[in-house]
């Protein structure tokens, strides 16, 4: 069986449904392929499915970091124009989004007033703290020397986020078929793309005969999965894929005020730090704290299983609730495992060369920027290079990847 469509997505985590939302909008043909049931979990950022499960932490631990604090103007401008769509969203779901509890930042920020003022530029409230300020405005943390707080920020539910944006697409007219594998990819020509499906059960087993879906461009959101799927089409930036290990602890006493999201980044060479694998990242909820080391983790096979925990990870928090979050037991930890995925020079891969338009390097801290990036990469399907009022096509500039010949070209 033969499928002509106009464009394919394929991934329909948060980018993927992003992207559709916004080609609906515009009164688009849009095919969205998504390989988890419908009825399953719902995969995020950083765990966009071509093939692999939903990421486990998506259900464990389902907060995301929401930050505003870049030092980027283009993140920024992508920022700005985010919000807006996050409101719309959330007016028409059926649960909060977006947990506004403030975030804060610390360690070894340079400039950090230069970066203050550059926030406050785009219309985001940013405010510099002394660290004692900070710390009798949120009891049981500790900080270092100066604060960015940016009380906009917070953390988002991707569960609810995904379903969200999956709903407004439909209601937009995109189709979604989920249990539905892409295994293959063929570029045949500048406005036709091939792509091999297989059907597949919850358990990820193939469920009737291969499909064959034929695009005038397809739109690639698989996060994990980017390279494994597409590795034989473009060449894409050096990319890693690696575990890291979410660590959930509750708070020692109930505080009327919720702690803000923390980012907490280390000074290369200081004694202070020299027990930690990388920056940290501590996103709240309702009871206690979520923490983890950022993109430190084995690298591995996207489609690898859970695997038993990195006790080294497990020391080096330990350490870090003991001196920096003493409001938090250290007892009764709960760990859970995500696969993350980062390029050498940590941008995002938001491009398009001949039918193929690829989203990918977005993190799990980086979840605000879904609905901007949702925008670009529909711009680029369309063929209007993305230069929307959130900024240029890419946050990482263009030609960041470029078409593998194929076979045939190459004999």
């Amino acid at each position: 069986m033969v499928l002509s469509v106009d464009t394919v997505i394929v991934g329909g985590g948060a980018l993927g449904s992003a992207a559709a939302w916004q080609l609906a909008r515009r009164g688009a043909e849009v095919l969205v392929l998504e390989q988890s049931p419908a009825a399953g979990p719902q995969p995020a950022a950083g765990s966009e499915s071509p093939g692999g499960p939903a990421e486990p932490a998506a259900a464990a631990f389902s907060a995301h970091p929401f930050l505003v604090a870049s030092a980027d103007s283009v993140r920024l401008a992508m920022l700005r124009e985010a919000v807006p769509e996050w409101a719309e969203l959330e007016a028409s779901s059926e649960r909060p989004l977006v947990w506004r509890t403030g975030a804060a930042l610390h360690g070894a920020v340079p400039d950090l007033d230069v970066l203050t003022e550059l926030v406050q530029r785009f219309g985001f409230e940013a405010e510099a703290l002394p660290a004692a300020e900070a710390e009798r405005r949120w009891p049981g943390l500790v900080f270092e020397e100066r604060v960015l707080s940016t009380p906009g920020a917070g953390s988002v539910d991707p569960v609810a986020a995904v379903a969200s944006l999956r709903r407004a697409a439909a209601e937009e007219g995109a189709e979604f078929r989920h249990g539905h594998r892409v295994t293959r990819v063929r570029v045949l020509g500048d406005d036709e793309v091939r792509l091999e499906v297989q059907p597949v059960d919850a358990e990820g087993e193939p469920a009737g005969s291969g499909e064959v879906v034929v695009a005038r461009q397809a739109v690639f959101a698989v996060g994990v999965w980017t390279s494994k799927l597409l590795g034989r089409v473009i060449a894409l930036p050096h990319t890693i894929v690696g575990r890291s290990q979410p660590t959930r602890y509750s708070r020692k006493h109930p505080l009327e005020e919720p702690w803000p999201v923390l980012s907490h980044r280390p000074e290369p060479g200081s004694r202070r730090h020299r027990s930690w694998p990388g920056a940290l990242d501590a996103v709240p909820d309702p009871s206690g704290v979520v923490l983890r080391w950022r993109d430190v983790g084995k690298v591995v096979d996207p489609d690898a299983g859970p695997a038993r925990p990195d006790p080294r990870q497990r020391t080096a928090l330990q350490r870090y609730l003991r001196e920096w979050l003493p409001g938090a037991d250290p007892e009764g930890a709960v760990e859970t495992w995500s696969v993350f995925a980062r390029t050498a020079d940590t941008q995002f891969v938001i491009d398009r060369i001949g039918p193929v338009v690829v989203g990918a390097g977005l993190p799990e801290r980086g979840f605000a920027f879904v609905p901007a990036v949702g925008r670009i990469l529909a711009d680029l399907a369309e063929g209007s290079g993305g230069n929307g009022p959130g900024g240029p096509r890419s946050a990482a500039g263009p030609a960041r990847f470029s078409l593998l010949p194929s076979r045939r070209e190459r004999s």
